[in-house]
């Protein structure tokens, strides 16, 4: 079975240009955050106000931690970052990530040595991205309602003065737990896509489960079970290969409807990945 570790101590956040590097209590903590735990700033970037904290903008900044390996596929789950980020293993790039809303997962084993692995995130600042884009759009920022911010994967609220924000007000770094998901059998779920449609009467739904498995060179003894459940019953079951897509009918659908209009309805799917006979993954 995977074991999931999640990295929320020992990290340390510090300035790329700057030797002093600050102690995270826990994670996650954006460095604003972080910064403020340590009396950097002022508690003003509650209230999205910047005038002690401009300078944060201005800087590129790193977030370090180790971790040990032993064996086996690992893959890194970075689910929050915001927003523009360089992932490093033992001083190696990995990764580069652009976007505050999606996760970055990658596996990782091959960047790995026995014992410590140091990992780092090296977030570059968000002001300089805005003016890199000015100039190279600028002829269509000036012909349309664009601005610089709509070509960035970040929250809106941070380019304006909307609930009293102010316009330069970036926030940046990790806001979301850091897990390292190790499989001693070498194979597991990477990710699961769900899509459905509903007929006229919207009483009875199509469901397309579609897993992605990794490690499927061993895919002759390993089997995926996919369950749709609904308060607790099983309503529809099946086993196929790795490489299988699932579809589902089920009848009698029951709505999610907002609130004041009705029960708050979910479905559940559970997919596993079955090895031997075993659970490995789920």
């Amino acid at each position: 079975m995977k074991e999931i570790v999640e990295l929320s101590q020992g990290w340390k956040l510090y300035d790329k240009e700057c030797n002093e590097k600050f102690e995270i209590p826990y994670m996650p903590m954006q460095v604003h955050e972080i910064l403020y735990y340590h009396k950097k700033i002022s508690d003003g970037f509650h209230w999205g106000k910047t005038e002690d904290c401009q300078w944060v903008n201005d800087k590129t900044w790193v977030y370090e931690t180790k971790f040990d390996y032993k064996e086996g596929k690992v893959l890194l789950s970075l689910p929050g970052l915001d927003t523009l980020c360089t992932i490093w293993i033992n001083g190696m790039k990995i990764g580069e990530h652009r976007d505050s809303y999606l996760p970055f997962q990658a596996l990782i084993e091959g960047f790995l040595k026995q014992g410590e692995n140091s990992l780092c995130v090296i977030f570059e600042p968000v002001k300089k991205e805005l003016e890199r884009i000015s100039q190279e759009y600028k002829e269509l920022l000036n012909i349309t309602t664009l601005k610089p911010a709509n070509f960035i994967r970040k929250t809106f609220h941070d380019f304006t003065n909307y609930l009293g924000n102010d316009e330069d007000f970036y926030k940046t770094g990790i806001y979301a737990p850091v897990q390292i998901l190790c499989y001693p059998e070498q194979v597991g779920i990477h990710d699961v896509q769900v899509r459905y449609s509903l007929n006229e009467r919207l009483d009875q739904a199509k469901v397309y489960i579609m897993p992605e498995v990794f490690g499927i060179d061993l895919r002759s003894n390993v089997e995926v079970t996919v369950k749709i459940q609904f308060c607790g019953k099983t309503l529809w079951e099946k086993t196929g290969n790795v490489d299988d897509d699932f579809t589902a009918s089920l009848e009698d659908i029951q709505l999610w409807w907002p609130r004041g209009y009705g029960e708050q309805t979910l479905y559940e799917i559970h997919v596993q990945v079955i090895k031997e006979g075993t659970e490995i993954d789920e």
